[in-house]
């Protein structure tokens, strides 16, 4: 036997028993599936993920897993969305199929998107929706306060931890500088990925049942994560989703905790504009680069097919892929329409939009729902790269979870008054349990 087959086997061995341990404790506390999954998004790098026939990366191991453990365990209300997700999932796996795909973009679709997203609203059927913000917060915090560690020090700890396979560690172990600063970026490989992924739990936070205190602390700490990154789409998503939660949340922020957070901002800009302007100053014409680098994307609309791969995609002799002029496409949207065709880029663009005109009509959106929207911005002029795409399907499914749950029951129901006869009578909408009442107890853990 050779030793390449004895570390296959030895890690099939290991991968069965992380199973047998994991499984059984996610079915018995969801919440401890939670944790578990946000502190690998947060701090295991991608690069730590295995490769067996497809590349399966450390957050969706962990979800695979969740929803091995809690199917069939709760009731989950599927509605529109999920079949729009079901549908694009399905469609990029028969443009493969059907010779029009990679086994590669496949398996992205599928266990990048589907699996986190399908984590999520399982999940949130078992733990109630704001103990998982005030998880997501906390250790997105705890991941925002690391890149301030790293922007001090200029030491990132996560670039010497192993790769398992050869797929992408020495991309993503690779660290960024702007105007000769370093780019914070954690475990997440690129400072795009962390910038956005911080920004995503600022509504999450002020959204948890965390003291007024913590709620200050912690969305300060995302703020100034986010800063240090140097990423223009993490800093703005950030602002967007803070201002979207102030102006929204009406219920769940009271009007001295909103005054608190638009003077916690003001002071994050005082401090940092000296800052950003310093670095995108000394960057010059790399970060013009940048920004004119995304307009040029458009050129390749007009090669992207009804379903499938666009003709515009190249193999070079070294293994890379490019499409046209362009090695990489730093738009998420373009992205899947060149990878998948214009079916998934309808889909999941118009299930996007959709999200925000929600947001609009709602008189109370959720934290999730805001996370979502105010990404919008970066799903048109960034990639959903390593855990940020994990992350932002796993938020997309608890959008959809609390708009489910957030629906009105009808407000009527059947009593039994006495056998064989029954009665309508009306509820008060007062009765209608919310998502936090719902789960309460045991059913919570």
């Amino acid at each position: 036997m050779s030793g390449a087959q004895v570390d296959r086997y030895a890690l099939l061995l290991a991968v069965v028993a992380v199973l047998a341990v994991l499984v059984p404790a996610f079915r018995s506390r969801p919440r401890f599936a939670v944790v578990a999954w946000t502190l690998v998004v947060a701090f295991v790098p991608y690069w730590m993920g295995v490769d067996v026939k497809v590349y399966v990366a450390p957050a969706t191991g962990v979800a695979l897993m969740g929803i091995v453990a809690l199917t069939g365990r709760r009731p989950v209300r599927l509605r529109a969305p999920d079949l729009i997700v079901a549908v694009a999932v399905t469609t990029a796996v028969l443009a493969y199929v059907g010779g029009y795909g990679t086994i590669h973009s496949a398996s992205v679709a599928v266990l990048d998107w589907g699996a986190c997203y399908v984590f999520a609203r399982l999940v949130a059927s078992s733990v109630e929706a704001r103990w998982i913000y005030g998880v997501v917060a906390l250790v997105l915090g705890a991941a925002g306060l690391l890149a301030l560690v790293e922007f001090a020090t200029g030491v990132n700890v996560f670039v010497h931890l192993p790769a398992l396979s050869d797929y992408s560690g020495s991309i993503w172990r690779t660290l960024q500088t702007r105007g000769g600063v370093l780019r914070a970026e954690g475990a997440f490989g690129h400072s795009i990925a962390l910038g956005a992924s911080l920004a995503m739990a600022v509504p999450l936070a002020l959204g948890s049942r965390l003291p007024k205190a913590v709620k200050v602390a912690v969305v300060t700490t995302l703020l100034a994560g986010s800063v240090v990154t140097f990423s223009r789409i993490g800093i703005g998503t950030a602002v967007a989703g803070l201002v979207l939660s102030v102006l929204l949340m009406r219920s769940e922020l009271a009007m001295r905790t909103r005054l608190a957070m638009s003077a916690l901002f003001g002071v994050v800009a005082v401090v940092a504009t000296p800052l950003l302007e310093g670095v995108f100053a000394a960057a010059g014409s790399e970060a013009a680069g940048s920004a004119a680098y995304r307009p040029a994307l458009l050129r390749l609309l007009p090669t992207i097919r009804v379903l499938g791969m666009s003709g515009a995609r190249e193999r070079s002799a070294a293994g890379t892929t490019s499409f046209g002029a362009f090695g990489s496409i730093d738009s998420a949207v373009i992205l899947a329409g060149v990878t998948y065709g214009l079916i998934v880029v309808v889909l999941l663009l118009g299930l996007h939009v959709t999200a925000a005109a929600t947001l609009l009509r709602r008189t109370e959106p959720s934290p999730a729902q805001i996370a979502i929207v105010a990404q919008l911005p970066a799903v048109l002029t960034v990639a959903l790269i390593t855990q940020y795409a994990m992350f932002f399907w796993f938020m997309a499914g608890l959008a959809v979870s609390t708009y489910v749950r957030a629906r009105p029951s009808p407000p009527y129901r059947d009593v039994v008054v006495s056998p064989g006869r029954s009665t309508r009578i009306q509820r008060p909408r007062s009765a209608v349990l919310d998502d936090d009442r719902e789960l309460s107890g045991s059913e919570a853990t």
